[in-house]
């Protein structure tokens, strides 16, 4: 017979289940979100034309998206697949926070 305690913990599992898979659905649609706006911006791939500062916005599918020249009149978005691009980009992120 399946006691109370047991009830309890098989609930508390499942509200544990259930909140992890909201939280990270959120984040997947803030991402797409955050593409969709981009895209109404100067959505581009040329990454030399990225300059500081730069703010990762976020990645799905293997692309990263950057904004470029974040919060000046010059802000664009760039997003690319390209590993040694991404590396290039973290980078600047990095020296932008520092």
């Amino acid at each position: 017979m399946i006691g109370i305690k047991n009830i309890f913990s098989l609930t508390l599992i499942l509200v544990v289940i259930f909140t992890l898979i909201l939280v990270l659905t959120k984040k997947e649609n803030t991402f797409l979100q955050k593409t969709l706006v981009a895209q109404n911006f100067n959505l581009t791939t040329d990454v030399e034309a990225c300059k500081r500062p730069v703010k990762f916005i976020g990645s799905a599918k293997g692309k990263a998206c950057f904004s470029c020249e974040h919060g000046t009149e010059n802000q664009h978005i760039v997003c690319t697949e390209n590993i040694t691009d991404k590396t290039t980009l973290f980078d600047l992120v990095q020296s932008t926070d520092a």
